[in-house]
């Protein structure tokens, strides 16, 4: 099938402040200088810093924002529902009691992929579909879960310097009870074939999907599992997750000081876009357009950052905007599932970031940002900001003494474009690839 230019956003004006809900909302974004320290292991403010450069410092210093802008805080998003949320400077996180520091021994990130359903739980297949979904369901219905494989490669590039591989041991669901024989069980089993882990399920409060699975359940299993030579464990899940009763659901969470997450597919699946609100004409890079912010923001921002004389193709965020634009808004069944990867990967990149310690970002728009809705999490980046940035490079620091940083980079954007390039027909990897090669094109110029 033919994919749609005409519903890809063609805003020509990219919004790269904070939208005008964050004043309403009372988030006050840390200034330039404080942003700038919060890139130093002094956590001081020194002219030159990595917060006011790219790779090399070639970006010029008006175009900075349209290559990491800041945060958008519409309603309803992570920041806007807790705006004083504290930020981590790099000190901070150096400082941090609870960090775990990787070493040459201790420098594997394991995925696991999903748990197989045994026959005689055969039941909780059913439990992996949508029931709320948009007009396209029986074809939507037919796209497949994200690859642990395609995952796992994409965290090897995104967290280059790190050891990152499949494993350690396949799980599977089982019956808790020798008497499984009900449509609903409140208990299900983990198995690794060792040990059988019992988690609960409850009918799920919205409808989306039958049942959830108890997401703290399955991360104590999780942390059963974790090898001797394991930095983290990611565990993937097809099911839908809560953690409490509080809950609607839950997407993935992480133990940081234990090391372990756990992410779920099922609250990305495309079918539930539309019952999502998520506006897939506006994902990122387009979530920066500047009359969709307006929009959303319910008013004009008295003043929007762009340099005078700016050809904004010119600027990472620019290149990757006219990327997207180029690859269209994804409709074929190949282009779905990529989108869905798209946003998996991302949050599992999120999630495995606390395990390393890093927390929420409040610094810029960033992979690391923490989310409220399901539509936020489609219109946040996938790459890490200055900020954070700098504390993946330290971890790594700690398992090679030797690392050059400004190489790092370098080696660790080629990686990324490398795997992006990979599924390319979709604006959220296209653009990526596109942001990231205008970093590198820009440090050998």
């Amino acid at each position: 099938m033919p994919k749609s230019k005409s519903a890809v956003c063609s805003h020509p004006s990219l919004h790269v402040d904070v939208s005008s809900h964050a004043e309403d909302a009372g988030f006050r974004r840390p200034d330039r200088k404080r942003r700038a320290a919060a890139t130093t292991r002094s956590g001081r403010y020194t002219s030159g810093s990595p917060a006011e450069k790219t790779i090399d410092g070639a970006t010029p210093e008006g175009e900075f924002s349209f290559t990491f802008p800041a945060p958008l805080v519409l309603p309803g998003d992570g920041l806007a529902l807790d705006p004083r949320y504290p930020p981590q400077s790099l000190r901070s996180w150096l400082l941090a009691p609870a960090r775990n520091k990787a070493t040459s021994r201790k420098q594997t990130i394991y995925v696991t992929a999903p748990p197989r359903v045994e026959e005689d739980v055969s039941v909780m297949g059913s439990w992996t579909g949508p029931v709320i979904a948009d007009s396209r369901h029986t074809r939507l219905s037919k796209l497949c879960p994200p690859k642990a494989e395609d995952v796992t490669e994409y965290l090897r590039a995104f967290y280059h310097g790190f050891t990152v591989r499949e494993g350690p041991k396949a799980l599977s669901f089982v019956p808790w009870e020798t008497s499984f024989g009900s449509s609903e069980p409140e208990h299900v089993g983990l198995a690794d074939g060792s040990i059988c882990t019992r988690v609960r399920t409850r009918a799920c409060p919205d409808g989306a999907f039958r049942r959830q699975l108890n997401l703290n359940d399955m991360l104590d299993a999780a942390i059963d599992l974790l090898p001797d030579d394991a930095y983290a464990l990611l565990v993937l899940v097809d099911h839908d997750l809560y953690c409490d009763d509080d809950d609607d659901f839950c997407c993935g969470l992480a133990y940081g000081g234990s090391r372990v997450a756990i992410v779920s597919s099922a609250r990305y699946h495309p079918a539930l876009f539309k019952a999502q609100g998520v506006d897939q004409a506006h994902m990122w890079p387009a979530s920066h357009c500047e009359a969709y912010v307006e929009a959303l923001a319910g008013r004009r921002s008295e003043e929007t950052l762009r340099p005078p004389t700016m050809d904004k193709s010119q600027t990472p965020l620019g290149a990757a905007l006219e990327a997207a634009k180029a690859a269209g808004m994804a409709r074929s069944s190949s282009g779905l599932q990529s989108v869905w990867l798209a946003c998996l990967a991302r949050t599992a990149s999120h999630e495995l970031g606390h395990c390393l310690g890093l927390d929420h970002c409040v610094y810029y728009a960033c992979v690391m940002q923490g989310t409220a809705v399901i539509a936020e999490d489609h219109r946040q980046p996938p790459y890490l900001c200055p900020v954070c940035l700098s504390k993946l490079i330290a971890a790594v620091g700690d398992i090679s003494r030797e690392m050059e940083v400004r190489t790092y980079r370098l080696e660790r954007y080629m990686a990324m474009i490398q795997v992006c390039e990979r599924w390319k027909e979709v604006g959220v990897f296209a653009g990526h690839a596109a942001w990231m090669a205008k970093l590198v094109s820009r440090s050998q110029e």
